[in-house]
């Protein structure tokens, strides 16, 4: 295969793959309202533009099956058949195979199909629902033909049925997908003049003016198009067109197959708005290209390797290094009070530097981000398909689906949120009776909610079963050999045993969970990428487990409030800091001649001797030049506590790098970040913060 089929191959591969991922979603919402004939053409388009481009590709076994779920969906738009949960559950069969097949070749399988048997069987499911509709037609069909050898012979007070029987065969008549015509189906006259040029047997002999012609006529459809999948396929066309002419540069018969295809589809399944009569003359199509001439580059695209864009992030994140270095050095100009003017200049210089490279930042992260909704999509599907296993009766919420999110983070998320809500189907939510025996709603509940801010992306997955038994929990921890039976444990150190191997709440090992499989996975995968999960659970209310990732996954930066603490220097969450204070020694207050606390806005708040928590050198003689002392209020877990500093340096943006080793305290720094004298600090994290002040 050439080099340039390689990359339409590509195309191809990847744009299928992704216009099937919400269907499952549009299926299960079928089941509900059958007659919603915008969702079922929503359906329907992908699948019809995935059967004709694997014909094109060579890939018979997707085109057959693909033109088999095609041949169904079409009898739902035509209303000749309802939809049912059991030709639902067929297509949605038969969707998970068709995106196997896309992956069997995406990934240069030998076969695009993994069981032949399955294949067979699921074309065959869906042939016998359209031949078991057909059948019962043909059945009326036939008893009207008896009942026409018979009608002499009936006497006239007793035909009553016999006239029902007409008036449902003739209403079936006119409904089979048969008899149904399409010549009142209108569209562009433009598609009918491309299709005339790219059907001429000479494509070398191609006037110019005709290369413009079909070139300019992707602007005139887009203009015609009232219908949004109509107006994707135009785009996608042109954007094909475009990459074909740049690699190739010749207007070849291949390039020309390509589009006669396509323009055939768009012929026969666009939806469009048309002028009053039904043609459109040779002089308004040229109006109409000339109108839209200067525009036609509005709509282009073009597709960024990932690493390309990984690299760019990484100078975004030495450029913010630089920006602090020039901080730096205008504090100390400032210090000398020389020259004021020249350090004016210099500090709206500066300003001018950090707005550009704030807003150069900002751009190149929103190219790395696609809709979370990609995931979310899924989670219909797999409660849809679990609690017709289970016998259990669940709604599922989905919010926050319009946010979108680093690419990186859809495969990183998609396994964990699988695991979670197949585990609260599974063995969190209870079933029907028992919900009632509870007084709780027959239906379950699970919520999915996306959240973000300016540093962080949250994804919140919580039930309404009966939360995680912890005694359970525990018994196995000590079966395992985790813990000893005698240790003592509080409710968080119980919950934190989920994320130790082998460990699970589930009282039998199904198909679905309970071996203790997961959990462990999900939480070493989120702390790799500068993450952290949660969980809470309250005993027949449910469980609720919260996963917070960094905005972006390759270059973080964020705003530190950097404080030293004896010669260091640190960086805390800017989001994680209410307050900072400077208090004498009378007042301090001491409880137990232990803890010392401070009151602050009428409330006490403990103390937290930062250096002596760091286990500093000599950590006491830091203070004993300072006539006042210096705290900063942060709040963990919806607790503040006063951390006592050295001296506070400000509010500054950071680059944040990892750093691995044995000499590094993971479970207090998330990393470090250059500031701007050159040396380097470590940031105290979220984590961090909770594991200083945790006792």
């Amino acid at each position: 295969m050439n080099t340039f089929n390689n990359k339409l191959l590509v195309e191809f591969l990847e744009e299928s793959i992704d216009s099937l991922a919400p269907i499952a979603n549009f299926l299960i919402q079928i089941e509900t309202t059958p007659n919603d004939i915008n969702l079922i053409n929503s359906i329907f388009a992908p699948i019809h533009s995935l059967k004709g481009n694997a014909a094109f590709f060579g890939f018979a076994q997707t085109k057959l099956l693909a033109h088999t779920m095609e041949n169904l969906l079409d009898r739902f738009r035509t209303k000749t058949i309802s939809p049912s949960k059991y030709s639902i559950n067929i297509l949605l069969n038969g969707l998970d195979m068709l995106d196997t097949m896309l992956q069997n070749i995406k990934n240069k399988k030998e076969n695009e199909i993994d069981d032949e048997k399955s294949f067979n069987d699921s074309i065959e499911s869906i042939n016998n629902i359209l031949d078991e509709d057909s059948d019962q037609v043909s059945l009326l069909l036939e008893i009207e033909k008896k009942f026409k050898i018979i009608t002499p012979f009936i006497p006239e007070d007793k035909t009553g049925l016999w006239q029902e029987i007409l008036k449902l065969s003739g209403l079936l008549k006119t409904t089979q997908p048969a008899k149904i015509k399409e010549d009142n189906i209108k569209y562009p006259e433009v598609l009918n003049t491309v299709i005339d040029i790219l059907n001429e047997p000479e494509f070398d002999s191609l006037e110019e003016e005709q290369k413009k012609v079909i070139y300019r006529s992707f602007a005139v459809l887009e203009k015609s198009s009232i219908s949004s999948e109509t107006l994707e396929k135009i785009k996608e066309l042109r954007t094909q067109y475009d990459e074909y002419m740049e690699d190739i540069e010749e207007f070849d018969s291949f390039l020309a197959e390509i589009l006669l295809e396509k323009f055939q589809d768009l012929k026969e399944s666009g939806i469009w708005i048309l002028p009053e009569q039904d043609t459109l003359p040779d002089k308004q199509l040229d109006i109409s290209i000339k109108e839209v001439d200067e525009n036609i580059n509005q709509s282009k695209t073009m597709r960024v390797e990932e690493s390309s864009v990984d690299s760019f992030l990484e100078y975004v994140g030495e450029l913010v290094v630089v920006e602090e270095m020039l901080s730096y050095i205008q504090r100390e100009l400032a210090v000398t009070e020389k020259n004021r003017n020249l350090i004016n200049v210099f500090k709206q210089t500066l300003e001018t530097f950090d707005i550009l490279s704030d807003n150069l930042r900002k751009s190149i992260l929103t190219i790395r981000k696609v809709p979370i909704n990609n995931i979310l999509q899924k989670a219909p599907r797999i409660v849809h398909d679990l609690t017709l296993k289970l016998n259990k009766k669940i709604n599922v919420i989905i919010e926050g689906e319009n946010i979108n999110i680093d690419k990186r983070y859809v495969d990183l998320l998609d396994a964990p949120m699988v695991h979670m809500v197949r585990n609260s189907i599974d063995h969190g939510i209870e079933d029907s009776a028992h919900r009632l025996q509870m007084e709780k709603s027959e239906y379950g509940t699970i919520r999915i909610s996306v959240k973000e801010d300016a540093q962080s992306i949250t994804m919140i997955i919580e039930d309404d079963g009966k939360g995680l038994n912890l005694k359970k929990l525990k018994e196995k921890a000590v079966k395992n050999g985790i813990i000893s039976p005698t240790e003592s444990l509080a409710k968080d150190q119980i919950i934190k045993l989920l994320f130790k191997p082998g460990i699970s709440t589930a009282e039998t090992i199904t198909d679905l969970s309970g071996r203790g499989v997961g959990m462990d996975v999900v939480h070493k995968h989120i702390m790799m990428c500068g993450g952290n999960i949660f969980v809470d659970t309250v005993p027949e209310q449910g469980t609720t487990i919260t996963i917070t990732m960094p905005t972006n996954i390759t270059t973080q930066i964020l705003k530190g409030f950097l404080i030293r603490a004896g010669n260091e220097i640190y960086v805390l969450p800017m989001q994680r800091v209410s307050e900072s204070f400077a208090a004498t020694e009378q007042d301090i207050k001491t409880i137990k001649e232990k803890q010392k606390f401070i009151v602050r806005h009428d409330t006490s708040i403990p103390i937290i001797e930062l250096a002596k928590k760091l286990n500093l050198n000599n950590w006491q003689e830091f203070y004993q030049e300072q006539e006042k002392m210096t705290f900063v209020v942060v709040t963990i877990n919806h607790k503040s506590y006063a951390l006592r500093v050295e001296e506070i340096i400000g509010v500054h943006k950071v680059v944040v790098k990892k750093v691995e080793g044995d000499l590094i305290n993971s479970q207090i720094f998330d990393g470090a970040a250059i500031v701007g004298d050159g040396s380097v600090s470590m940031i105290i994290g979220e984590d961090g913060l909770k594991h200083l002040t945790s006792g």
